[in-house]
């Protein structure tokens, strides 16, 4: 008991006590998806790639997305739901398309999201992203509750802007060719549970 308490927070590089939800217990959903338009790439950015395992792969979809869709609003969102309830206490996230230097520099990596249990919107916790420099390097996201729970979805609120990156314009949805935007996502996401026989443990 005293040996938990002294011991460091869980973290995305030494997890603790927390242990890993399984990337093949794990069902992935958007509402958009985007197809990139790098030469030599061209691929579909969708969900199911933030949790396959391979932090080269990345979710994309269009931004801003007004003007899109009725809903594009509230479309900005990732969503994953799990075969069981895990009481998850910490995301860990690769912001950005990190496959190399090329594709990170190609879009516009997430600044502000917010993690939460129902799309649209995802109320719940506030997160902001770092994405400076090409490196693999993960965010770590608390979540601000102890319960477990089935599912649990991504709403960007705002990318980070275009600065020096030399972004590429995809074509929107068909029948929504102009203007193009640039692209914005996560590569991988990782989710820590507390066990139960640790699940009052507080963090």
């Amino acid at each position: 008991m005293q040996m938990m308490h002294q011991a460091k927070p869980p973290s995305c590089t030494d997890p603790g006590w927390l242990l890993r939800v399984p990337d093949d217990q794990i069902l992935a959903n958007s509402w958009y998806a985007a197809l990139d338009t790098l030469p030599h790439y061209g691929t579909l950015h969708t969900p199911d790639l933030t949790v396959d395992g391979n932090v080269r792969s990345a979710w994309l979809q269009w931004w801003p997305t007004n003007g899109l869709s009725k809903s594009a609003s509230s479309g900005n969102y990732i969503t994953w739901s799990f075969a069981q309830s895990y009481d998850v206490r910490l995301v860990c996230i690769l912001n950005g398309w990190a496959e190399d230097s090329t594709t990170f520099n190609s879009v516009e990596p997430v600044k502000y999201a917010t993690i939460g249990y129902k799309a649209p919107g995802c109320t719940g916790t506030p997160v902001k992203l770092n994405a400076h420099t090409y490196t693999y390097s993960w965010n770590k996201a608390k979540l601000l509750h102890n319960y477990p729970t089935r599912s649990l979805c991504l709403q960007i609120r705002e990318p980070y802007p275009e600065n020096m990156k030399q972004l590429h314009c995809t074509p929107g949805p068909k029948g929504h060719k102009l203007p193009c935007r640039p692209l914005t996502g996560i590569s991988e996401v990782r989710f820590y549970y507390s066990p139960s026989p640790l699940d009052w443990v507080p963090y």
